[in-house]
């Protein structure tokens, strides 16, 4: 069931009353957000890892018109810093094979 109109307005307007809550208590996001133990998902890798340093590498901010180059250049600047700053591998692109397999868990 989708969200009533008068429910997305209280949402963003509780977002909006926290927000202006957090700054003034003086607590950014990298202080609240250490925190919390919010897992990973694939959009929030997407959205909080990959797309920044596409951005701020390529200044590109869509996805969809990478060429494979780009997307290698971009897998290795995530690559290196993960494994620098947090001495964490990585995970390398799935073979043809797996990401089959893995597109057909997901039907």
């Amino acid at each position: 069931m989708i969200r009533t109109p008068r429910q997305n307005n209280s949402l963003h307007l509780r977002c909006e009353l926290m927000a202006e809550a957090l700054n003034e208590a003086g607590m950014d996001k990298k202080r609240v957000m250490t925190v919390f133990d919010v897992p990973w998902s694939r959009e929030t890798v997407k959205e909080e890892i990959w797309r920044p340093i596409q951005e701020a590498y390529l200044q590109l901010n869509s996805t969809t018109n990478l060429d494979t180059k780009q997307v290698s250049e971009v897998w290795e600047i995530i690559n290196r810093e993960f494994g620098e700053k947090l001495a964490f591998q990585v995970p390398p692109f799935p073979s043809v094979e797996e990401a089959i397999n893995a597109q057909r868990k997901g039907d």
